[in-house]
């Protein structure tokens, strides 16, 4: 993998992670304690680690 795909794969992990914490942002801000706002929360964070996990892993191979 060449410094510009590595970049490029770097840079799109960062922008999901930006999204996902702004998502979260939006998610606080919804009325009500729903089981559906729970549920977006929830995954809003599975999304977050998931994310981390992929950035640490990318450290690893490049």
């Amino acid at each position: 993998m060449n410094t510009s795909d590595q970049a490029e794969l770097k840079n799109c992990i960062q922008n999901a992670q930006e999204c996902t914490m702004n998502m979260g942002k939006v998610i606080s801000h919804l009325p009500g304690d729903s089981k559906e706002v729970q549920q977006l929360q929830d995954l809003c964070k599975k999304t977050g680690v998931l994310l981390e996990e992929a950035k640490q892993r990318c450290r690893q191979i490049l």
